[in-house]
């Protein structure tokens, strides 16, 4: 089973377990590059009760620069982060078209007669504005739209050349036919400048943990060269209002000759892909001459392609289309003449109602991805139905309900039934949406007396994070830097074990995807519609097992 957070580098990539003899650079990013965007329920009396607005997010993290002290002091002349979201699409056999739908950059610091660092490391705080309708990250099998969050420093020999970036709107094609990479080769334009968008609070010079140096500014040699820094980041929408998780508990209901009056009733406690669902037919009063012979339920997956050109369009047609399904549950008998159910009109023995139940799975992320939000501007739009199939006989009658010519089993009909649903992300699951928050209070989420001190630097729990107010307030919680070099066996002077417990590392998160949970854990969890007490009595045992350890945490 894989999972969406397997593609996501660390949580947070740092030199605390790789020393280095030369200048390097890092970006760090909390929630494990991922970045959850949900709508805003509306304060506005003027606007229709239950009405939400998309509101536009940030990415937060820090560029850390790290000089080695046999360097000493250097200058740099600017500091600078962007995102790029890129989308390459094409068919099966035929080259792929590149699109650089999103580019910006954010100059943190530009000094022309230089910037002194002193040795050890240094941290630029950052809140990168993301747009509330920028496409989220998506692959598929013709397709992928990814983002790349970047990190430079420019020394003197870069001012000429100021932008790493591409240019916007630019489109090229893929030599190389077939599916491509999960992350989109960078390619360099010479002839075109990004654009640029400042931050509400960007990181003043006295926030920056800069030092003072024993010399001017021109005395300090430049850095021999400059360096860039770049990692995926995820940005994932979620459509439930409240932030939390999605659940679902429909039910859809109709008439059809032969079988009466049915409904069919969907139940998933924690509702995204990867999922877990029960789903219940019921048919009050079918005809003692019905056989039932078989009951399924599909995850249908539409994926459109659309042009660049097509953006300002009103009505944009999908240059083509992509459909797929899949199996979630059946019940149907294997063997020649078997039947779910068979009145005793039709050879069979069965009265009464009729009531199927199943439960199944959804697929996982890397056979179906998220419904695309109606809001977001996206090349790439997946959508996605369930769909019922039920195949059923009545004694002597054909599909239109005519008298056969000879009396016998009818011929075989089909009720099928389609519903639009939305489908989250695999990753909008309790273990990460409660993430806490990454401000100073931080802290606070640490203060357990049954865990025990480090035992490389005996540093308690509560104490592992840094609080020093040398560190720019909007950076990301990190590791206390402060620890004796010789002590932690490196000289930046951050314990190798706490910082994995500060930050864990990237297999920890992607455990906490549902896609990573296997179906018997789920069906655990969940305790199925065989228990004995009803699916209204059990609706949210998943939900609150899930939930239980972060309310716990909470009092």
């Amino acid at each position: 089973m894989s999972s969406l957070l397997r593609l996501l580098p660390n949580a947070l990539q740092t030199p605390t377990y790789r020393p280095s003899t030369e200048p390097a650079l890092y970006l760090n990013v909390p929630a494990f590059g991922v970045l959850y965007i949900q709508p805003e329920q509306s304060s506005d009396p003027q606007t229709s009760e239950g009405s939400s607005s998309w509101v536009g997010n940030e990415v937060k993290g820090e560029l850390e620069v790290y000089i080695p002290p046999s360097y000493g002091p250097r200058r740099i002349r600017a500091v600078k982060v962007g995102l790029r979201g890129t989308a390459k699409m094409g068919e099966e056999g035929k080259p792929w078209s590149e699109e650089v739908f999103f580019e910006k950059e954010l100059e943190m610091a530009l000094v022309e007669e230089g910037l002194v660092l002193t040795d050890g490391t240094t941290r630029f705080g950052f809140n990168f504005p993301v747009p509330h309708d920028l496409a989220p990250h998506d692959h598929h099998p013709t397709g992928i739209v990814a983002h790349d969050l970047w990190g430079t420093i420019e020394t003197q020999e870069q001012a000429t050349h100021r932008s790493i970036l591409k240019g916007f709107g630019r489109r090229s094609v893929s030599r190389s036919p077939g599916r491509p990479s999960r992350s989109p080769a960078r390619t360099s334009s010479a002839d075109r400048k990004a654009g640029r968008e400042a931050v509400a609070y960007p990181p003043s010079y006295e926030d920056l943990q800069l030092g003072s140096a024993p010399m001017s500014s021109s005395e300090v040699m430049w850095l021999d060269k400059s360096m860039q820094t770049h990692r995926e980041i995820r940005l994932v929408y979620n459509p439930n209002p409240s932030g939390g998780i999605a659940d679902l508990d429909t039910r859809y209901s109709g008439y059809a000759e032969g079988l009466g009056a049915w409904e069919w009733r969907m139940v998933s406690d924690v509702w995204c892909v990867g999922a877990l669902l029960f789903a219940r037919l019921s048919i009050p009063a079918p005809s003692p001459q019905t056989t039932i012979v078989s009951w399924y339920i599909y995850l249908e997956t539409t994926v459109n392609h659309f042009s660049p050109s097509d953006r300002g369009s009103s009505t944009p047609t999908p240059r083509y289309t992509h459909i797929r399904r899949h199996l979630i549950l059946e019940a149907a008998r294997d063997g020649p003449g078997e039947a779910s159910w068979r009145g005793t009109q039709a050879c069979g023995k069965e009265t009464g109602p009729c009531r199927l139940e199943e439960k199944g799975r959804l697929p996982d992320d890397d056979d179906t991805r998220p419904s695309t939000l109606p809001h977001v501007k996206a090349l790439l739009r997946t959508s996605h139905a369930l769909v019922m199939e039920l195949s059923y006989s009545v004694w002597g009658k054909d599909v239109y309900g005519q008298n056969l010519e000879h009396d016998g089993p009818g011929l075989l009909r089909l009720l099928s039934v389609r519903r639009p649903i939305m489908l989250p992300s695999c990753s909008l699951t309790p273990s990460l949406l409660n993430l806490p928050s990454y401000d100073r209070s931080m802290s606070e989420h640490f203060q357990n007396p049954s865990d025990l001190p480090c035992p490389l630097c005996k540093t308690p729990v509560e104490l592992r994070v840094c609080s020093s107010l040398s560190c720019p307030p909007s950076m990301p919680p990190h590791p206390r830097h402060d620890h004796p070099p010789k002590l932690v066996g490196n000289e930046r002077g951050v314990c190798r074990v706490c910082s994995r417990s500060v930050m864990p590392d990237g297999v920890v998160g992607r455990r906490n995807c549902l896609c990573m949970v296997s179906m018997a854990e789920l069906v655990s969890r969940a305790k199925g519609f065989e228990d004995e007490h009803g699916p209204d009595q059990r609706r949210g045992d998943l939900r609150d097992q899930l939930e239980g350890a972060r309310k716990v945490g909470e009092q």
